[in-house]
Order: structure tokens, then C-alpha cells, then sequence
């Protein structure tokens, strides 16, 4: 009975990681047979392997593999054998997901480290192979019955493109992990996604998770987390929904919605599909697949659904005839446009969005005075519309109206510069029929109108004001309205630069540049991005492009000095310092390398007041946890940097101090499983330091690969400083994990720097 339990318990839970993996940025660590780290992310998205011979990536699964830097974004096709041995690992990490045991049994229960683990063995399906072995986990505070598989080791090989039970000879093991997006367009790890949904310390006991039958209670906590942003964790939850009640009408939209959010269209209409056949009479079901249609290319579809949801709700349906105007647009309908942009406004007189666009297609077909009326109700709705002055400008323009027209263009360019230098979304009917639709629901009101230039217009305002994250939201929107528009992609990028996500700033600019931009700057900033994410190479390249785009960029030639110095090449960089100086002498005076601005530091006390540590801003401290008392504080970052104060886990008196160094010195410098293949511990400190006439114990350490020497952008920066304390061991731990930003190196020595300890 036992054993029909665990292989349950085995069977379940491989289901739901196989689930939640496959909507996520999942990570797979392998020790055996080769050191490598794999990258996936969902709906058949870009790979990349990480391994001794290099960086491989391609963008979409199925593609051919790249030796790539960038995540197939460029590089370098590989050969046949290489290719074989990247799918060969691929296949491996699938079939561990895929395993599927008869039998199981349950070998080791245990809570540690803030998580509840379980060790499942089943027997190999070859005589001389060793037992499958599955781990088990979450956080202690996950009431659910749900487990991720977080480690498998198995006997495997590949043979003739599949993957076969082996003996002995042949292990595999595996490390499961992931990275979840956050708003703000950045990731985080695991650990630290985790760290931050743990509940409070008072409302533990309250944290109540879905019973496992209760398909509503799924249904609630799915469309939550789908609305914070959690999609993978959401589609879990909606498909649990799903199984417990398939008649859940709403649960098949919500999926539906956290489908097309992740960027699964195709999955998103079988949703919907699925919730039209059980609510044929919803409305915003229609409206959303119209979208999702929309998107995909289907645009006849999309104008069915969208008429379907007017047929149901005619006088309720605004939305709906904005989005089917637009996809009428795409069929190069002007007149059936017209007709519903008509309809919009007499629903809703005040919609400045809808008479602009309206005014466009009247331009379009010469009718410069009923276009030059629109424009004119749009702007009196809405006084900083930029996109009505400049089409209204235009229109004047065309009509003679010279000095009109001068005035409505100046007004245009003080309330959005970037307009002027770029095509607006209503500058001729083909790139109108390029823009997108309303926003899926549900949205707040008014939101489904707004054009995807007011939305890059107000996402600029928001960034200049330090409201990134609300930035951020607009640009998202403006790019799910018009994805073909390079707008929103670069000035998306800005804000993540700003937010430090130089990875995810570097695919936006990316993507602004292969809409077509030609801004120079554009490719200074995807190099500026480059350079921050340790990519010297790549911004040299991005540098070198936005200089034969603009041969007196001053920045770009200083910005590609700084990138050559820092790769050595002393006389490229003294020529490119050259030539910033004589285009832009107040560049002569800037520091080629100017540090970051501190951050903000709070004292915090510990022992009753005794002990003293100055942690920066961007460290927040974590609460407390009553079952681990040994444990006085924990310190998290966002990016996954910790640190921690731990007291009394050993005994340990003065004269000890220097075994114990000793002993953390050998234990640590063994390695570790984690470590890549052909790398070591480098010690940086292992020293009996004294501090305020007490003897610490300083040590520091960062795995380095063979014949490296540069530390500094390496990740897993960690610095311990451990002294005795009333007869007990009292320890400071900072970790950078794997964050590789050298400024953070230096925050983590500030922070052990400040260590005060009164006797």
C-alpha cells in the first residue's frame, strides 16, 4: 500500500514540474556525464547551453544551434558533432522530466535550509544500472500538495538520436531549477522568488493553500497569480482547476489570458475555445480570442470574433469595434474602419484615440477637413495627444495651411520630441494597419483605446518622473498593441537599463533594431548594455555600428574606448579617446570609469545593540523564521545576493578561531558539485584578522575557471567573517550568488567592512 503511495506521490508531482517547467525559464545543472547548465524558455523559446567548449544558444527550439553569446541573437553556426552533442544533452534533461517509474519508494524525508525534501528511489530498468533517484522539494511555508523535482540521477545514454536505459557506466545527474519574471522585466532566482512569497511571520499560520479538490479555490489562486505576474505558477494552478472540474468555463479563459500573456497564442485560442463552448455568451471571451487571433496572423478570425462579441452586447461592445476596426484596417478595409471607428465614438463621444484614428482614415482618402475636425476633437479631449497635433499638423500642411500646420508640428515636438523623429503609428494607413488591438481583460476602463503611441508617450513620462515599474507597464502595452513599431522596444530597453537588467535591455534593443530603427543610439545602448552584462566584444561591435551610423558620435567613440581598455587593447582605446576628445572636448574631463553612486545604508543592531552591520538599501532583510532561532538575521537582494548572521551553531572559543579557519579552508577548498568542470576555489582572504581588539577569522572565495585571473565579474562571490562570542560561534556570511556585477563585490566588502562588535 506504502509503495502504490509513493509511486502516487511520484507519478503527481513529476506531472505538475514537467507543467510548471514547461511555462517558466527553467534551468537544468549537469554534473554527469558532462558539466553543463541549460536554458529554456516556454512555448518553444530560446535555449542555451553553457558548458567547457563555450556558450550555444538558439532562438526557438528546433533551430539550429549557434556558438552565441547573446542567446541566438548572433553567433556562430556549430558542426555536425557539436550540434549532435548539444540535442544529445537536450534529450537527456527531457527524458529525466519525462521518466515515468512503476514503482517507487520513499527513502528520506527531511526540512532543511528553509525547505521540505523528499527521496523517492525506483529500480533501474537495466541489471547493472544504477536506481533511478528522485528529489523532491519546497519551501516549508508551501502549504499544497505540490512538489517540484529539483534533482535525478539515473543510468542513460543516447544512441541513434534517443535516449536508452544504460548501465552503471553511463550516470546522469541533474539539477532542476528556474527563473521566474518578475513586473519590471527582470528575473530572479528561485531562491529569492521564493524568499520573497514567504509569507510573514503572523500570517504563517494563516497561509492557507488550495484543498486538492477544490477546482474554485485553484481557479482564484491561478487568476491571482496570473494578475501578479506569476504565469507559469498561474497555468499550473488553472490546469489543476481544469482537471478537478473540466467544465469550468472560467478557469479555460483565465488560462486562456495566462497563455496568451506568456506569449502562447496558439494555446491561448484553444482556451478560449474551450470557454466559448461552455459560456457561449461571453462577451470578453470572444473579444480576447479576437485578439489572440489578431496576433497570430488570423485576422479574419479575429474580425469574426470581434463581430460575434457585438452581436451579443451591441450597445456594451466599444471595445470591440476599436479592435475589429483595426484588424479592417489590416485587410485594407478604410470604409468598414471608418464605420466602427464612427460607431466607437457615438458610444463613447469622449474617445480622443478613436476620433484621431478616425481623422487618419479620413486623411487618407482626402477628405483633409473632416480629418483636420476629428484631430481637432481629439486634442480638445486630450491637450497633450502629441500624435493629434502632428497628424493634424500634417493635414494642415497638405491644405496650405503653412503657419497652421508650423504651429500644430512645434506643439507636437514639446510634448513628445521622439515623435518627431519617428514614423507615428497613424502616418500612413498601411502603418495604422500595422497597430494593434485593444488590450486583453480584463484592463482597467478607458485602457483598451489608448494607441500604442500614447502608451510609449506616458511610459516616458512615467520613467522621467522615476516610475519605472509603471514605465515599464506602458511599454509592455504599447508593444502588445503594435509589436511592429520600434518605439516601445527601445524605450522599453531604457527603462530595464535603468532597472539594471542589462540581459533584458540588450533583446529589446535587439529587437528595436531588427524593426527597423536606424538611431544610432539605439546601438550605443544596446553596446552600453552589453558592456554591463560582461560582454566587451559585443559592445565594441554595437559601438563600431553606431559610429558608421554617425561618424562624430563622440559618446560612441568614448563609450568604445572604455570597452577596448577594458579588453586590453591600450591603443585602440587611446585612439578612440582621441578622436570623443576632439568632437567633444567635456569628454576629456569624464572619468573613464566612473563608480556607481552608493547606495543608501541602515545600521542594523543585533545582540541587543552589541552587534553592528551597515546593509545598503538594496538588501532587504528577511523575517524571521521562530524555527530557526540560530539564525539572527537574513539580508536578500533581488537579483538573489543573501547574506546572513548566524549565532551558535557551534561551540567555539577564542583559541579555536584559527582550527575552525583551517577546517572551512580544506572542507571548502574539496570543491563542490556545483563548481564547472575545470575550476577551482580561489581563495582571496584566510586570515586571523583583529577588529575592535577581537580576533575574527576573514575568508573569501570565488570559483574560477583554469587559466582565468580576473575575478571581479565572476559569480558566487561569498565573505564569512566568524569570531567566538560568549563561548559560541557567531558568523557574517554575504554572498553575491549569481550575480557577476563587480560593483556588488565591492557592496559585500562595505558591508563586512562595517562589522561592529562591542566586547
Amino acid at each position: 500500500m506504502l509503495r502504490a503511495q509513493d509511486a502516487k506521490f511520484v507519478a503527481d508531482n513529476l506531472k505538475y514540474s514537467r507543467d510548471f517547467y514547461s511555462n517558466i525559464h527553467f534551468v537544468a545543472i549537469a554534473t554527469l556525464p558532462r558539466s553543463f547548465a541549460y536554458d529554456r524558455y516556454p512555448s518553444d523559446g530560446p535555449e542555451r547551453i553553457r558548458c567547457d567548449d563555450g556558450t550555444f544558444a538558439r532562438k526557438q527550439h528546433g533551430q539550429p544551434w549557434l556558438k552565441s553569446e547573446d542567446w541566438g541573437e548572433t553567433g556562430k553556426p556549430v558542426d555536425k558533432e557539436t550540434a549532435g552533442k548539444l540535442e544529445g544533452w537536450v534529450k537527456l534533461v527531457e527524458a529525466a522530466l519525462n521518466v515515468a517509474p512503476t514503482t517507487a519508494k520513499l527513502t528520506d524525508t527531511s526540512e532543511a535550509d528553509g525547505r521540505t525534501q523528499r527521496v523517492f528511489e525506483a529500480p533501474a530498468e537495466t541489471r547493472n544500472g544504477l536506481p533511478t533517484r528522485l528529489t523532491f522539494s519546497k519551501p516549508i511555508y508551501d502549504k499544497s500538495d505540490d512538489f517540484l523535482l529539483h534533482g535525478f540521477t539515473a543510468s542513460l545514454r543516447v544512441e541513434g538520436g534517443k535516449v536508452i536505459p544504460a548501465g552503471a557506466a553511463n550516470p546522469v545527474k541533474f539539477s532542476f531549477g528556474y527563473l521566474i519574471s518578475v513586473q519590471g522585466g527582470y528575473e530572479l532566482s528561485e531562491r529569492a522568488w521564493e524568499d520573497l512569497q514567504a509569507p510573514k511571520a503572523e500570517d504563517r499560520n494563516t497561509a492557507a493553500a488550495p484543498q486538492p479538490k477544490d477546482a474554485e479555490a485553484y481557479l482564484k489562486r491561478g487568476y491571482e497569480r496570473w494578475r501578479n505576474g506569476e504565469l507559469a505558477a498561474a497555468i499550473v494552478d488553472l490546469s489543476r482547476a481544469i482537471e478537478l472540474n473540466p467544465k469550468l468555463a472560467d478557469a479555460y479563459y483565465a488560462r486562456g489570458l495566462a497563455r496568451n500573456a506568456n506569449g502562447d497564442s496558439k494555446g491561448a485560442i484553444s482556451d478560449y475555445n474551450q470557454a466559448i463552448e461552455l459560456d457561449p455568451k461571453n462577451v470578453q471571451v470572444y473579444n480576447d480570442r479576437g485578439i489572440a487571433r489578431r496576433r497570430s496572423g488570423d485576422i479574419d478570425g479575429a474580425i469574426a470574433d470581434y463581430s460575434r462579441a457585438i452581436e451579443i452586447d451591441p450597445k456594451g461592445g466599444k471595445g470591440a469595434y476599436f479592435n475589429r476596426a483595426i484588424a479592417k484596417e489590416v485587410k485594407r478595409d478604410p470604409n468598414g474602419a471608418l464605420d466602427d471607428y464612427s460607431r466607437v465614438i457615438e458610444l463613447d463621444p469622449k474617445n480622443a484615440n478613436a476620433l484621431n484614428n478616425r481623422g487618419e482614415l479620413k486623411r487618407s482618402k482626402g477628405d483633409l477637413d473632416g480629418a483636420i475636425a476629428d484631430f481637432t476633437s481629439a486634442i480638445e479631449l486630450n491637450s497633450n495627444l502629441a500624435v493629434a497635433y502632428k497628424n493634424r499638423g500634417e493635414a494642415k500642411q497638405a491644405k496650405g495651411d503653412a503657419a497652421g500646420a508650423k504651429e500644430d508640428l512645434k506643439r507636437a515636438g514639446e510634448l513628445d520630441p521622439e515623435l518627431m523623429r519617428k514614423k507615428s503609428v497613424a502616418d500612413s494607413s498601411s502603418n495604422r494597419a500595422a497597430a494593434a488591438v485593444a488590450s486583453p481583460s480584463p484592463a482597467p476602463p478607458g485602457e483598451a483605446d489608448e494607441s500604442d503611441a500614447d502608451l510609449v508617450n506616458r511610459g516616458i513620462e512615467k520613467g522621467k518622473k522615476g516610475d519605472l515599474d509603471g514605465a515599464l507597464a506602458d511599454f509592455d502595452r504599447a508593444i502588445e498593441l503594435n509589436p511592429k513599431d520600434d518605439a516601445g522596444y527601445y524605450n522599453r530597453a531604457q527603462a530595464k537599463r535603468l532597472k539594471k537588467d542589462a540581459a533584458g535591455a540588450v533583446v529589446d534593443y535587439t529587437r528595436a533594431i531588427e524593426r527597423g530603427s536606424k538611431n544610432p543610439a539605439a546601438y550605443n545602448n544596446r553596446g552600453n548594455a552589453r558592456a554591463e552584462n560582461n560582454d566587451p566584444a559585443g559592445a565594441i561591435a554595437d559601438y563600431t555600428h553606431a559610429i558608421e551610423l554617425k561618424p562624430d558620435y563622440a559618446r560612441a567613440y568614448y563609450n568604445r574606448a572604455v570597452a577596448k581598455e577594458a579588453k586590453g587593447d591600450a591603443a585602440g582605446a587611446a585612439a578612440d579617446f582621441k578622436s570623443a576628445e576632439k568632437l567633444d572636448p567635456e569628454l576629456a574631463d569624464e572619468k573613464k570609469s566612473a563608480p556607481r553612486e552608493s547606495p543608501a545604508v541602515e545600521t542594523v543592531s543585533l545582540l541587543d545593540g552589541k552587534l553592528k552591520i551597515d546593509i545598503p538599501a538594496d538588501f532587504s532583510r528577511d523575517p524571521d523564521d521562530p524555527k530557526d532561532p540560530k539564525t539572527l538575521a537574513k539580508f536578500s537582494r533581488e537579483d538573489g545576493a543573501w547574506g546572513a548572521v548566524l549565532r551558535g551553531t557551534h561551540g567555539l572559543t577564542p583559541e579555536k578561531l584559527n582550527d575552525y579557519l583551517k577546517m572551512r579552508v580544506a572542507e571548502y577548498s574539496k570543491g563542490f558539485k556545483w563548481l564547472p568542470k575545470d575550476s577551482h576555489l580561489h581563495w582571496l582572504r584566510k586570515e586571523i584578522v583583529t577588529i575592535d581588539r577581537r580576533k575574527w577569522a576573514d575568508w573569501s572565495f570565488v570559483p574560477m575557471l583554469k587559466g582565468k585571473k580576473d575575478y571581479r565579474n565572476n559569480p558566487v562571490y561569498t565573505r564569512n567573517l566568524t569570531t567566538s562570542y560568549k563561548g559560541q560561534l557567531l558568523e557574517v556570511s554575504f554572498t553575491s550568488n549569481l550575480t557577476t556585477d563587480p560593483e556588488l563585490k565591492d557592496e559585500i566588502d562595505h558591508i563586512m567592512d562595517s562589522v561592529h562588535l562591542e566586547e
